[in-house]
């Protein structure tokens, strides 16, 4: 059986007017999307933006994941209910993509 199973969201990086990420509208998304009875996440992907966003040590992609599982666990606590999550690990520079692999 496999564990990907039912709607999964593709998540959109919400941006603020002088280009940086709001993070806290995307905790709120990822939160809205879990309480709405969404199956799986999945962040960084084709549709969140990537190609605008720093993927260095520490960086807003690092902190987008961290948002995401933070958001996840606590919601796998309170209901039992595992969400799957998947990362997209795709960029526009081959030698960001595998440097993030190493």
């Amino acid at each position: 059986m496999s564990i990907f199973r039912g709607a999964f969201t593709a998540l959109i990086t919400p941006m603020k007017a002088d280009g940086s990420v709001d993070f806290e509208g995307f905790r709120k998304n990822v939160k809205h999307q879990l309480q709405q009875g969404i199956d799986g996440l999945v962040p960084l992907g084709t549709t969140a933006e990537t190609p605008t966003l720093d993927e260095k040590p520490g960086s807003e992609e690092d902190q987008i994941i961290q948002i995401v599982f933070e958001e996840v666990r606590a919601f796998e606590k309170e209901t039992g209910k595992k969400i799957p999550v998947i990362l997209g690990a795709g960029s526009n520079n081959t030698k960001d993509a595998v440097a993030c692999l190493l």
